[in-house]
């Protein structure tokens, strides 16, 4: 039961935050958008789902011998299944993109450029991964208060991890609007400029 519950409610949480979050007036899903990538200093919502894992799967065998919430072995394959999640969301997106040629600073070459869909798929992705891996670890600390060893620090890390999902969800919020408009921009300015000039669309940071 606390598995369904973990993975099906971080699922539902990141489906209404993608499906509600504000989108750019008259915005289509076919609007085009550049190439996904990774970075280390905005991508913290990647980096919670896959650093989470080797956290939950340590936490769970070093902590909590006998889980009560999750049965073994639940949440090494939880960790797994949210770090995967985020792995698979980049894929994603390219998987529905589609290859181009285009210039870049008067080079030509191939560039993967998708299109609001995608964008929105990719994000419902990493969210769920964040906010699932997330979940994971705070069973894992309910779990440590269950067993009676609870301490301040316990206490702490739950606060923390509730602060963390409230601003993964917030984050995302405010990221899809400005993402979409700044990338159709980039397309309208490429559509006028024509072939003689830079065609490349702009990469965009995953969340």
């Amino acid at each position: 039961m606390g598995t369904a519950a973990i993975v099906f409610g971080s699922f539902l949480l990141s489906l209404y935050t993608v499906v509600r979050c504000p989108k750019p007036a008259g915005w289509k899903a076919n609007w085009p958008v550049g190439p996904a990538n990774w970075d280390f200093a905005k991508s913290w919502g990647t980096n919670v789902a896959i650093f989470g894992s080797l956290i939950g799967t340590f936490f769970q065998n070093q902590i909590v011998a006998n889980p009560v919430f999750v049965p073994v072995p639940g949440y090494p394959l939880l960790s797994v299944l949210f770090a995967l999640l985020a792995l698979v969301a980049p894929a994603a997106f390219l998987a529905l993109s589609q290859v181009n040629p285009v210039k870049n600073k008067g080079a030509l070459e191939i560039q993967s450029q998708g299109s609001a869909r995608g964008f929105l798929v990719a994000m419902l992705l990493t969210l769920w991964a964040a906010l699932g891996q997330l979940a994971t670890l705070g069973a894992l600390t309910f779990e440590v208060m269950n067993s009676g060893k609870s301490s301040v620090a316990t206490v702490v890390l739950a606060i923390i991890l509730t602060a963390a999902a409230v601003t993964v969800v917030a984050y995302a919020w405010r990221t899809a609007k400005p993402l979409l408009m700044h990338q159709k921009a980039a397309s309208d300015l490429v559509a006028v400029a024509g072939a003689t000039d830079d065609t490349a669309l702009p990469a965009w940071s995953l969340l």
